[in-house]
């Protein structure tokens, strides 16, 4: 196996940084310690979705229920 070029291990530690900030943000929302950076970002994103489908779904609620006061 080759030995890594300089820039192949300025690419790898400028990645490194990256995944250690997104980790910084997201491992707050780690459900236990075990859970991966990926995991915590799917979660994250997930947590998200859903809060928009949840106000998608109160604004259609109201909306229907208007058409019924008028």
């Amino acid at each position: 196996m080759e030995s890594p070029t300089p820039e192949r291990i300025a690419e790898l530690e400028s990645r490194s940084q990256m995944l250690g900030q997104i980790c910084g943000y997201v491992g707050e929302f780690a459900q236990d310690e075990e859970m991966t950076t990926v995991e915590c970002v799917r979660w994250v994103v997930a947590s998200y979705k859903k809060l928009l489908a949840e106000k998608e779904l109160a604004e259609i609620t109201e909306s229907v229920a208007r058409r019924h006061r008028d």
